[in-house]
């Protein structure tokens, strides 16, 4: 039987799993807590922009979102024979619907409360750390 929630805590699992974060701490902390507040209050794609755009712990949230709403059976899922230029998250967002905004939005805001919930149980932040608040 197939479930979606599964499949969203697989891909979060494995996305936390690969680890290799700049700043653990702060990513686990802020990082992955800030997405999900900026794309309710600017939308997908301003948050989206400003994640690819910041630096590496948040760059590479963005490709992990990126893929996964791309990817097959997403809301903006690739098309295999359009170039690569107009592949994308930014580009899917520039060019599609509002229906599938909305949807992407939504899996977006899912797939991250699975990824927030594994980088607090599974990235071990140092003694003695301390996250800029």
């Amino acid at each position: 039987m197939y479930l979606l929630w599964r499949e969203r805590a697989r891909g979060a699992r494995k996305f936390i799993a690969q680890g290799g974060f700049e700043r653990p701490a702060e990513f686990a902390d802020s990082v992955v807590k800030a997405l999900p507040f900026m794309i309710r209050h600017n939308g997908l794609g301003q948050a989206a922009a400003f994640y690819r755009n910041k630096g590496k712990d948040h760059a590479r949230l963005y490709d992990f979102l990126n893929a996964w709403l791309t990817d097959a059976g997403r809301p903006y899922v690739a098309q295999g024979d359009s170039p690569p230029a107009q592949r994308g998250l930014l580009n899917a967002i520039e060019n599609g619907d509002m229906d599938d905004y909305r949807l992407a939005c939504a899996e977006a805001l899912a797939v991250m409360e699975w990824v927030k919930t594994f980088a607090e149980a599974f990235i071990e932040i140092p003694a003695g750390s301390e996250v800029k608040k």
